[in-house]
């Protein structure tokens, strides 16, 4: 069968890095992926954002010839017009980052669960006290941008 295109994707890719030990078992896995070693380090885990169940595997090096992190807003650029769309710009730049490290958190969690099968009780309660001061830092710059 000879009808392949290219095609370029619309939207982003919500990935982790995989975790060496992790239980992959939900986690698609090509064969040829398997033949190379994977799952190993420097892999990712991808998920459909509509479903996170379905989860695959992203091997080291196509990843790092295809994808890369992407900016949640373009916060070390000035913007035509002015000082007030570089003020709501950095909102949503400030906004966007701490989404992205709160997600991080409970991936880190969610990887140290998986590891360990229990929660460090210290561990636990400084990642709660960040995710707290995330999500009001997150409401004070929302309120700040509506106003």
């Amino acid at each position: 069968m000879n009808d392949w295109k290219q095609y370029k994707r619309k939207g982003l890719s919500e990935m982790r890095p995989y975790i060496a030990g992790e239980d992959v078992s939900h986690v698609s896995i090509s064969e040829p992926d398997k033949q190379n070693g994977s799952p190993r380090e420097g892999d990712m885990i991808a998920r459909n954002p509509k479903s996170h169940a379905d989860q695959w595997l992203v091997a080291k090096k196509y990843f790092e010839d295809n994808l890369e992190p992407a900016a949640t807003a373009p916060c070390n650029q000035q913007p035509e017009g002015g000082s007030d769309v570089r003020y709501s710009e950095l909102l949503a730049c400030i906004r966007g980052r701490l989404k992205q490290h709160r997600d991080n958190l409970a991936l880190w969690k969610e990887g140290v669960l998986r590891l360990t099968g229990e929660d460090d009780e210290e561990q636990c309660a400084v990642m709660h006290d960040l995710c707290v001061a995330i999500a009001e830092l997150d409401t004070v710059l929302m309120k700040s941008n509506l106003n």
